[in-house]
């Protein structure tokens, strides 16, 4: 139970992380250097998910593959879309306490 729950909170912290940078860069970011810090947002996210040894997949849609593929089972995958949900939710709120 502790290690799918640790799964479930590293999604979840990971993601955060992911979508406010997204969202940092948006609102403080040159429209011309947008995509570079995009871009740096989403590999300092990954870079962390394997320095930790994280199974955070960032994005449902690669949480449905893994399933497709059946490295998680349906529970796993359930838990993951809620955790990224939820993450872009706090996200949303962070960003709409910055403006």
């Amino acid at each position: 139970m502790y290690n799918i729950m640790k799964k479930y909170f590293s999604e979840f912290t990971f993601t955060l992380l992911f979508i406010v940078g997204i969202m940092v860069s948006i609102k403080s970011v040159p429209k011309h250097l947008l995509p570079i810090f995009v871009g740096i947002s989403l590999a300092v996210s990954v870079f962390l998910t394997v320095a930790f040894d994280s199974p955070a997949h960032l994005n449902p849609a690669i949480s449905f593959y893994f399933f497709l593929i059946n490295k998680i089972n349906s529970y796993e995958l359930l838990g993951f879309i809620i955790s990224q949900m939820m993450a872009g939710v706090v996200a949303s709120k962070i960003y709409l306490g910055l403006k």
